[in-house]
């Protein structure tokens, strides 16, 4: 059974504090104006990198991306230190590298900023890049929202919902899937490739999950005239069945003076632009049933736009961005995309998204999955790895404590249906019911392999395996 380790870390103006498991840390100093060098550089790349990409994906490389997750690392730990807090700091990183190293572990990593963090509150920190050092012989790499074994959750927390209960498992997902699809230079194909990863998705889970078409939202030219009829339209899809539900939004959104913008269908079918807490407000109605997760499948719509710079303006409507206004409204989960982001790559994580909640993960389980496979997988070369910024574009707001799940999780198959191969990149053996390998401390990868892929380079002697307990296997032998 998998252990989960909580870790939750509060950022303010001043200091960083964090808790690991039931175990507070002593507060660390925050040394913003030593680290201004780190602060310009995430935001540069915030700013420009991922605009530039949509034009051309060969501009930045994946060393730049290094850059900026090793910068976002130095802002968040490298702090001014005393030794009681150098102490602390190891503690939670030990607690990262046992993660890393443990099997059946699994860390949820809950990042908490204060009304007064600013522009901290802003920075992409799906790119956090951590340093880990394996049994103390060597320096390890990941990126804590997209590590290869996705077994680290980060999640933006906004604990606003306190009397949330978590949803009784459901045989079959409920997805009301919005289209706000404008004319103009970046209009949504959406009749052809919607349609075919709905049908797709649905035949390949039969009964699991359902998906409501809530076509072209509003035609209105006033903010009270939109409201009333995007959730009338809403209610009356709801009122169909009972269950939670995933509401998805397919169409466009943009940062605009400060704050986060959302299409609408105006005039002529040109975009209706709509402000963040405008649209907020709309699940505010009585009567509502609010969704479980909000999926937000367009650009931008995960920024967080503004944030309180002082500790004179503790007010939550200081936060600005149409993702994070859907959290503070108490919208459990919310998943929304921080920087511009084309249609194959964001369809290319919600299928994965989906599959995982299928499957009976919970929501940051889920978005995870997603992340890893667009690292790691997608668009990606075996030895290629987060060579693109897709990775850490999806950001996972939630307003109640703790993750959930939808659906029942899948019983597990046996162990001998389960077992799984595994190929170290750096001395290219073969290991199967994977406990541990001894390149570990020194850059050895593991990346999954098939079962066919196994017996080939048994064959050529090119790779030998080993169970957990570091015995020979032949992959030839094992089902014998």
């Amino acid at each position: 059974m998998t252990e989960v380790v909580e870790t939750r870390i509060k950022v303010d103006k001043k200091q960083v504090s964090f808790s690991v498991g039931t175990v507070s840390k002593p507060a660390v100093a925050f040394a913003k104006d030593r680290l201004g060098l780190e602060f310009s550089i995430a935001r540069i790349f915030h700013r420009v990198l991922n605009v530039y990409r949509l034009f051309n994906e060969q501009i930045f490389e994946e060393n730049d991306y290094k850059i900026l997750g090793n910068s976002l690392s130095k802002i968040l730990f490298e702090n001014e230190m005393s030794e009681q807090n150098r102490k602390a700091l190891e503690s939670l990183m030990r607690s990262f590298r046992n993660t890393h190293l443990d099997p059946q572990a699994r860390c949820r990593i809950y990042l908490e900023f204060q009304p007064d963090a600013g522009s901290v509150a802003m920075l992409p920190w799906e790119y956090l890049r951590m340093k880990l050092d394996i049994q103390d012989k060597g320096e390890y790499f990941i990126y804590l929202a997209a590590d290869e074994e996705a077994k680290f959750d980060l999640i933006r927390s906004f604990p606003v919902n306190e009397n949330f209960k978590a949803p009784a498992p459901v045989k079959k997902m409920h997805v009301v899937l919005v289209t706000a699809n404008n004319e103009g230079p970046f209009n949504i194909d959406e009749d052809r490739r919607l349609d075919s990863w709905c049908s797709e998705l649905k035949s390949s889970n039969p009964g699991a999950i359902e998906f409501h078409q809530f076509e072209q939202p509003t035609d209105a030219f006033d903010d009270a005239a939109n409201e009333y009829q995007f959730v009338s339209r809403l209610r009356q899809i709801i009122d169909s069945f009972d269950e939670p539900y995933i509401l998805h939004y397919f169409g466009h959104s943009k940062i605009e003076a400060n704050c986060g913008m959302i299409s609408f269908v105006g005039d002529g079918e040109k975009a209706k632009w709509i402000d963040d807490r405008t649209f907020a407000s709309f699940f505010e109605s009585k009567n509502l049933r609010l969704p479980h997760v909000a999926l937000l499948q367009a650009c931008s719509s995960g920024q967080i736009a503004s944030f309180a710079e002082s500790g004179e303006s503790e007010k939550e409507d200081e936060i600005r961005g149409v993702g994070v206004c859907l959290a503070m409204k108490g919208i459990p989960a919310v998943v929304a995309m921080q920087n511009d982001v084309t249609e194959e790559d964001s369809f290319a994580f919600i299928r994965k998204v989906y599959q995982s909640l299928i499957d009976g993960d919970d929501v940051a389980e889920a978005v995870t999955r997603g992340r890893t496979f667009l690292g790691c997988a997608y668009k990606s070369a075996r030895k290629q790895h987060y060579s693109n910024n897709i990775f850490g574009t999806p950001v996972l707001f939630l307003s109640v404590s703790q993750p959930f799940s939808l659906r029942e999780r899948k019983k597990q198959e046996s162990e001998e249906e389960t077992a799984k191969y595994k190929l170290c990149i750096r001395c290219n053996q073969v290991f199967t019911n994977y406990i541990g390998h001894v390149h570990e401390s020194d850059g050895g990868r593991l990346v999954s392999i098939s079962e066919e892929e196994a017996l080939e380079l048994s064959k050529k002697g090119d790779a030998a395996a080993s169970t957990s307990s570091s015995a020979q296997l032949d992959p030839l032998q094992k089902n014998k």
